[in-house]
Order: C-alpha cells, then sequence, then structure tokens
C-alpha cells in the first residue's frame, strides 16, 4: 500500500457529462488566469480526471503531479476548484494505509469539516475529529442512513483504503475513492484521463523540450542548408544532390520528473525502400540513427575517453527546469554535434561515401540475407540494394578490410575484445552482398522503383 496519497474529489452537482464539466473546468481555469496548454511540457500544472461510468456521474477526481510533494498544495487547489466551481470538494490524504483524512470543502472554498478514518491516534492523539452530520449527511447517497454512513467511518480496517472503498458506497455509485489502491499519486495520475495543463496567463510561456530543441537547433542548422519537417517529429533534414539525405534529431525519455533527452544523427537515401519522417525518430534509434557518442566512438581516436563518450551520449533535465537551462543545455549538445556528428553526415556526399559510412556507422542498413530478403523481412531503412549502384566495388572492400583492422585494434586498446569483427568473414560477406544483388535483375528493378518513389516523397517535403 502507498506511504503518502493525495486527490480532490469535485461534486458534479449538476450532472454534467465528461465532455461539459471538463469544459467548465477550463473556463474557469481561465477566469482564474490560467491558459489551457496544447503542449503538455508547456504548462505550469498538469491535472489529470477520473470520471465514474455511471450515468448519473456524481463525481470527478482530480489528481495531479505536484501533489506527490505533500497535500498543502492540493489543499490551496481544493479550496480554489469548489469556490470556482461552486460546488463541495473533498480532498482526500492516505497516510501508509493507516490514516484517511478527508477534508470537506464547502461552495465558497472553506474549509468546512474534517472526516478521519483508520488508525489516526498516531497524528492526531485523542483529538480525533468527528464528521459533522449537518455538512456530510446532505451528500450520502438516496438510502443510505447517517448511522451506516457513521459506522463505515469508524470501521477497523487493516488497510484504510479497504474503508473508503465501503466509505465511497455511501457517497457514490463506488468508485470515487478506487484510485487510493494505487502506491503513489503518480501512478493514479499517469492512469487516469484526460488530462489538461494549465499555465499562468501573466508568467512567461514554459519551452518544451521540443520546442527548445527546435528554437535552438533550427538557428543553427538553417545556415549550413538544414530545414525543419512540418510535421510532430523533431527532423531537420538536409537534402543533397536529391540522392542523400543528412539527418539531425532528438528523442526524449521521460521518468518520473527526469527527462533523458538524446540528440541523433543519420544518413537516408533514396536508395532505401521508403524514406518516412513521419515515424517517430525512436523508431530509427541506434539502427539508423545515432547519438553523439555513437560519432565520437566510431572515429576510433587514440585519445578515446569513456567517460567523454558518456557524458555527450545525453543529457538530463527536471520538470521544473526553467527555459533559461534548457535553452543551454541544447547549447551544449550541439557543441558537441557540431565536433562529432556532423563532420561525419558532411563527409557523405554520394553513393560511394554513402555505403562506406554505413558500413562504419550502420552497418544493419546494408543488411542482406536472399531468402530473407525476398520475403520482405526488412525493414522500410534498409540500404543495402544500394550496393548495386558501386562501381569501385575493390576500393570499396579494401577500404572496410582496412577500417576493420583499425577498429579491433581500437577494441583491443579499450578493453573490449568481445565486440571485434571476424574481418575475413565479414569482408567476404560483404563481396558476397554485392555479387548477388548485381547478378539478379529483379533486384535491380526494386531499386529503381524505391529511388523513383523516395525522389517524389522528397519533392513533397
Amino acid at each position: 500500500m502507498g506511504n503518502f496519497y493525495t486527490s480532490t474529489q469535485i461534486l458534479n452537482d449538476e450532472l454534467l457529462s465528461k465532455e461539459d464539466f471538463l469544459k467548465k473546468f477550463r473556463n474557469m481555469m481561465k477566469r482564474d488566469g490560467y491558459e489551457t496548454c496544447e503542449d503538455d511540457d508547456e504548462g505550469e500544472i498538469r491535472y489529470s480526471f477520473s470520471f465514474s461510468e455511471e450515468k448519473e456521474n456524481r463525481w470527478a477526481t482530480l489528481y495531479s503531479e505536484s501533489y506527490e510533494e505533500g497535500n498543502q498544495t492540493s489543499k490551496r487547489d481544493t479550496a480554489r476548484i469548489s469556490k470556482m466551481l461552486g460546488t463541495f470538494c473533498i480532498n482526500t490524504t492516505v497516510i501508509d494505509s493507516d490514516c484517511a483524512i478527508l477534508d470537506l470543502y464547502d461552495r465558497n472554498g472553506n474549509n468546512a469539516d474534517t472526516l478521519v478514518m483508520g488508525r489516526a491516534d498516531d497524528y492526531f492523539g485523542d483529538n480525533i475529529p468527528e464528521p459533522e452530520k449537518s455538512l456530510w449527511e446532505p451528500l450520502l447517497n438516496k438510502g443510505v442512513s447517517w448511522e451506516q454512513f457513521f459506522e463505515i467511518v469508524h470501521g477497523d480496517y487493516v488497510f484504510v483504503e479497504d474503508g473508503l472503498a465501503r466509505l465511497s458506497t455511501t457517497l457514490n455509485s463506488g468508485s470515487m475513492f478506487n484510485e487510493v489502491f494505487e502506491s503513489e499519486c503518480s501512478i493514479a495520475f499517469e492512469k487516469a484521463g484526460p488530462k489538461i495543463t494549465v499555465t499562468s496567463s501573466s508568467s512567461e510561456k514554459k519551452l518544451t523540450v521540443s520546442s527548445a530543441f527546435k528554437k535552438v537547433y533550427e538557428e543553427k542548422l538553417k545556415p549550413i542548408g538544414f530545414v525543419r519537417v512540418n510535421n510532430p517529429y523533431n527532423y531537420f533534414i538536409r537534402n543533397l544532390n536529391d540522392e542523400i539525405i543528412s539527418v539531425i534529431t532528438m528523442v526524449s525519455d521521460k521518468i518520473g520528473g527526469i527527462q533523458k533527452i538524446t540528440v541523433l544523427g543519420g544518413i537516408a537515401t533514396i536508395h532505401r525502400k521508403q524514406i518516412d519522417f513521419s515515424i517517430s525518430p525512436e523508431s530509427g534509434m541506434n539502427y539508423w540513427l545515432f547519438g553523439t557518442s555513437s560519432f565520437y566512438s566510431r572515429q576510433l581516436s587514440d585519445n578515446y575517453r569513456s567517460d567523454y563518450s558518456s557524458e555527450i551520449a545525453s543529457f538530463t533535465i527536471s520538470n521544473d527546469c526553467n527555459n533559461c537551462e534548457l535553452l543551454f543545455r541544447f547549447e551544449k549538445s550541439f557543441e558537441y554535434v557540431n565536433k562529432w556528428t556532423l563532420p561525419v553526415l558532411n563527409e557523405v556526399t554520394d553513393t560511394l561515401s554513402a555505403v562506406e559510412y554505413f558500413l562504419k556507422y550502420s552497418g544493419s542498413c546494408l543488411y542482406f540475407k536472399e531468402d530473407a530478403f525476398q520475403k520482405g523481412n526488412y525493414l522500410p531503412s534498409n540500404e543495402s540494394l544500394m550496393l548495386a549502384r558501386i562501381k569501385q566495388v575493390d576500393s570499396l572492400i579494401q577500404n572496410y578490410e582496412d577500417y576493420l583492422v583499425r577498429y579491433n585494434k581500437f577494441m583491443d586498446r579499450i578493453n573490449q575484445p568481445l565486440r571485434k569483427y571476424d574481418v575475413y568473414k565479414a569482408v567476404s560477406e560483404l563481396r558476397d552482398r554485392i555479387n548477388i544483388i548485381n547478378s539478379d535483375e529483379k533486384y535491380i528493378r526494386l531499386l529503381e522503383k524505391w529511388e523513383s518513389d523516395n525522389i517524389k516523397i522528397l519533392c513533397e517535403l
């Protein structure tokens, strides 16, 4: 059971539909000086609601991530909301599954009464408040007597959440307190929906991670030929000769109150099955899109440092990170991208250099097994058929072999011998792939189709 939990139950006096209730809540927040944000990350306060499934929905439950730190924030919200909506609200706090405290707020936003359940003597001593009949009785379901209600309040429960579940049947149909069985308010918050995020109209608009990335990177990348793809994802692309596309993007992973942000780079060509920037970059991460640390390590530097590689791989920010700090972190990340990622992407100017790039940084993109390929078992970002466009095969093979020898020496130097290649095997497989693709006309026809389709896609971007 939980250590500390708090939420607010709002009496739906008018039995509004879920949609009308949320509309009224938004209007209420607007009158109180708050604007609703389209992006969850932009706001100061995030709320989440749950509604009972019954036809006559008497209650809505409100959660907020900000309630995790204690119940003072939730009490302030409860008082404000009850006054603005002109209805009764209950602020519910559960402590260690021992004690439940229900603060009743009247239509004027006043804390009118407190009801306590469970083993409360550790928190209140001998001064445990009793519920005021005149305030609670009007809220009871039809047919529920005050005596029944009073008996439930004073029941002996191993877990006070069980008592709240019983109490809920007297105030509504039984679902009002179900969420308190979660271990943390944050879990109930994430599970509930819909969510509404608001920010004060008078305060500076908080940047989202996405908007901060776009702001910093557009300023840096636009002068060197990159443009931002107009869709919800964070792709910046540079189209070279309608054949080679350099890509810079980012992904973020949110865990609790922390976001981990990784800036990615990569190459796409018209020779792949499909160029598609309408899907999340997460789908290509570590396949054809790589973090800055990968570009750093694959350059096989004699001065390679694992701690530096970890430092430039990603960065984290907290939910309360301000705009200046967020922009600074992206500025710093661009310094690493500019030093390690962009120089590599700048070297890819034609098919030969693209193949050499994939062999070094993204070998999976050149994956080719004839039986699997004939069954269509390959990703849309597979670039293997471009091997048919290589004229300098012997030179490519030799360069690849030289690189693998240097790579293996590098792995020995950083004490990673298990990551070494079998050079002879890798080189032989590459030559076999080239021979098989060039010897079968169906692969050439398929490649021509991919190239034609992708050129059309690029024209529409």
